[in-house]
């Protein structure tokens, strides 16, 4: 979302549409295709720019950079890759490009720097300082790089922290990355929730009680439910349960500092859509409702119904964008 509109892709099985829709009227403004098949490009906004990692165009795979509004093109690059970050701080576009990062002037679409890690990166964000973030393929490490030059300013390797049941799974980081003001959230498939310094990648403290056995179900094993860091908000960490079995996920509020539980609040869904927050608002998807959450002690502020499932929900200004499998909803 961006200079007052929204954008969504859309499915039907066989081609990726793209379309504009007016942020406070709801009106379309524009649509096209965005790609054959079932997959469409990264998309990310700031700006009056739409940034499209990883365009068709005919023959050709390119990224691009679009103006909003007229969709004009304001750049294109032979540089794609379907894992996209965007510092505005620093002003660059970061595209994960096989065992690269690859940093690209966000308005020109020059490049100012490629660097190379030992596997291809899986996760990205930006963080506070200049700093990138980068989850280095699965061997457990974590580096922090300039965001301005792509040097390295510390790495840290996670792996001892993963499930030692190295049969039942191949324990990694899992993608989802979370910064706050001095500490950065991670997580792993194992059910490890850790906090790393900022500033030089030391662990601050490791949730140690979600790490449970595999689970056996049906002849097959599977990995236990975990904690997954959301959003930052405040003093405190919101972490979702993910990959229960048979039972409700959980949305809890930890102490930043100390990993200690503040409060829990049940969803009512086995897995459900990603929480988003927006100051000490959480906006908590659960089957054909949509939750607002206090993020303060967990009590619920608002409660949404809608006729089918909530896809996803984002804050935006004093409003709050839902999509369901088949409409686009503003709530003021």
């Amino acid at each position: 979302m961006t200079n007052g509109s929204v954008f969504i892709q859309t499915n039907d099985g066989d081609n990726t549409r793209l379309a504009s829709y007016n942020l406070f009227s709801g009106t379309q403004e524009w649509s096209q295709l965005a790609a054959t098949g079932r997959y469409g490009p990264p998309l990310l906004s700031g700006g009056d720019n739409l940034f499209l990692a990883q365009w068709q165009d005919g023959e050709e795979t390119i990224s691009k950079a679009v103006a909003t509004q007229s969709r004009a093109e304001r750049w294109r690059t032979d540089v794609t890759g379907r894992r996209v970050t965007l510092s505005l701080q620093t002003g660059h576009l970061f595209i994960h490009s096989g065992d690269e990062i690859v940093a690209l002037d966000a308005q020109r679409g020059t490049i100012c720097w490629r660097e190379s890690f030992d596997e291809e990166p899986r996760a990205s964000a930006t963080a506070a300082g200049g700093l990138l973030i980068v989850n280095v393929g699965t061997d457990g490490e974590l580096a922090a790089v300039d965001a301005e030059t792509g040097e390295t300013r510390w790495k840290q390797d996670v792996s001892s922290y993963f499930h030692p049941n190295e049969d039942a799974i191949r324990d990694a980081i899992r993608e989802e990355i979370v910064v706050g003001e001095e500490l950065v959230f991670i997580s792993t498939y194992g059910g490890r929730l850790l906090a790393l310094r900022l500033e030089s990648g030391e662990i601050e403290w490791v949730e140690t009680s979600s790490q449970p056995d595999p689970i056996e179900r049906g002849g097959g094993v599977y990995g236990p439910a975990s904690l997954k860091p959301v959003a930052f908000t405040g003093e405190r960490l919101l972490a979702s349960e993910e990959y229960t079995i048979d039972e409700p996920s959980v949305l809890y509020a930890l102490d930043s500092t100390t990993g200690e539980e503040v409060w829990d609040f049940e969803t009512g869904v086995e897995n459900p859509r990603q929480p988003t927050v927006a100051g000490e608002t959480a906006y908590v998807p659960s089957a054909d409702e949509l939750l607002v959450i206090d993020c303060t002690d967990g009590t619920i502020i608002e409660r949404y119904s809608f006729h089918e499932p909530v896809e996803y929900a984002i804050p935006i200004d004093s409003l709050c964008i839902v999509t369901t499998r088949q409409e686009l909803i503003a709530l003021g």
